[in-house]
């Protein structure tokens, strides 16, 4: 009889369990995406992700999700965009102009009715063009411009694509960052459901126990129990039933919403390799070294910074339209017809039989100083207004870092009480269990301490996802989250 109660008394809590379970799991964000070139990162050997199943570490689950991401694809492409740029503007350094054009036609043949000799043809008034007579004309013209001296207007426009380079770069570690947390606590998150799948399984187990006795003893005719106590077990059962089904189905979501990162094929399924859910092996440092990191490696300030020294470059090359600019131009042309001659007066020339070249030094000025003034001041507010979001960024790191650094004191503070306080339930549980064995305790305390003891495993667990959670976001909040990924920080 003893036995039945103790069992009666662990299945009371198990309804409540369900709706601890139900409020602690929560909702399950999905990023979806389309599949997409590799962005060369690398990929984990050691996984088969064309398997119907997929068991990966965190460390997979990374490398996956950053080597198929069609959103860093697309990040990197405009990187790739802006070296072009940059490639360009260094190119325009040397033959800023430099062409070449060629004409194929016809060119009428000569009309000699005097038959003047053909050294003297400009001398003659009757010789005419014969139309009726044509040949293959062609002629070819190059013509090179190379600035020698522009008041810096050169050199800024390539230090100012290699500034947008730079601001590339740092959009495209702002995005490899996000997926790499996004795909993190996604993976701690199938980690938290799976952990409260076991316990309602092994919760499930017990109840089946209780109502197998139960059903035994009635058939017995014991009369400590009754129909009554056999109904209550069923209706309570089902309630339980309906909890397994709620946390199954949010595991399966935060499967699909990590296989979804990986961009897996549709239906496989994906499963942790890690045991349980653990704690991260962090050692938080002093506050400043975190917000010294930021300053150091946050990519939305060296987009700023990058950005602003763009911009100051930009100011030098609109103040350069200012001043005359000095350049070496070169221009020659060859064209040529049969049945054409060549007159060795200089001052007589022939447009189908040419042959030039001019070369020299030249100087340009634009001379519409009002608009140049505009440009220069338009470039100045522009830098100006960087300058500003920068102080603005510096102050906005800061406070997140400190913000995310109190968050993860908060969460480990939490980690700890929970494990105590879970350490206590468990002694606490022991002791009524003993106690109930022997006659000596209350049945009432028995379904308390269960329920506590279940309530304490569930906190634990949510508290670990915590901690986990608040250390990502304060790598994330530093800009050094990729670096501690690759460096192994992640223990599972």
């Amino acid at each position: 009889m003893q036995l039945i109660r103790n069992t009666l008394a662990h299945y009371s809590a198990f309804a409540t369990l369900i709706l601890i379970v139900i409020c602690v799991s929560g909702p399950v964000s999905v990023f979806a995406q389309s599949p997409a070139k590799s962005s060369g990162t690398g990929r984990s050997e050691s996984v088969d992700f064309a398997a119907d199943t997929v068991v990966v570490s965190l460390t997979d689950a990374i490398t996956r999700a950053l080597d198929i991401s069609p959103e860093l694809s697309a990040s990197e492409a405009e990187t790739g965009k802006a070296s072009s740029l940059y490639d360009l503007a260094r190119a325009s350094r040397y033959l800023t102009r430099f062409e070449l054009t060629s004409v194929f036609s016809t060119a009428p043949a000569i009309h000699n009715p005097n038959n003047t000799p053909t050294d003297r043809l400009y001398l003659d008034p009757d010789v005419r063009n014969n139309w009726e007579n044509g040949s293959i004309f062609s002629r070819v013209d190059v013509r090179a411009v190379q600035p020698l001296f522009t008041w810096g207007e050169v050199t800024g426009n390539i230090r100012a694509a290699e500034h947008g380079v730079d601001v590339r770069l740092g959009v495209e570690r702002a995005t490899t960052q996000a997926i790499v947390n996004r795909t993190a606590e996604m993976y701690f998150k199938l980690l938290l459901t799976e952990a409260l799948y076991k316990v309602t399984e092994e919760a499930g187990e017990q109840v089946d126990r209780a109502e197998k006795q139960i059903a035994d003893l009635i058939e017995e005719g014991d009369p400590g129990v009754d129909q009554a106590d056999l109904f209550d077990v069923q209706i309570t059962k089902q309630e339980f039933v309906r909890g397994v089904v709620a946390v199954k189905q949010r595991m399966e979501t935060a499967a699909a919403a990590l296989s979804r990162q990986m961009i897996l094929r549709d239906g496989t399924a994906v499963r942790t390799t890690a045991s349980e859910l653990e704690t991260i092996d962090f050692e938080q440092l002093p506050l400043e070294h975190y917000q010294l990191l930021a300053l150091q490696h946050r990519p939305e300030l060296e987009q700023v910074v990058s950005g602003r020294l763009a911009r100051n470059e930009l100011v030098t090359v609109a103040k350069s339209d200012y001043y005359p600019k000095l350049f070496l131009a070169v221009d020659a042309t060859y064209s040529y017809a049969q049945n054409r001659y060549r007159q060795p007066n200089p001052y007589v020339g022939d447009p189908f039989l040419n042959r030039s070249l001019r070369a020299g030094i030249g100087i340009t000025q634009k001379l519409n100083f009002s608009q140049t003034k505009a440009r220069v001041e338009r470039a100045r507010y522009d830098e100006i207004a960087l300058e500003s979001q920068e102080e603005i960024l510096h102050q906005l790191i800061q406070f997140e870092v400190e913000q995310a650094y109190r968050e993860v004191i908060i969460a480990s503070a939490a980690v700890e009480a929970n494990a105590k306080a879970l350490q206590i339930s468990k002694e606490w549980l022991a002791t009524e269990e003993i106690n109930f064995d022997l006659g000596l305790g209350d049945s009432q305390n028995l379904v308390r301490v269960v329920k506590r003891n279940l309530e304490a495993i569930l906190e634990d667990f949510e508290a670990r996802y915590a901690y986990n959670v608040a250390v990502l976001r304060l790598l994330g909040a530093t800009g050094i989250l990729e670096a501690s990924v690759q460096n192994g920080i992640f223990v599972e």
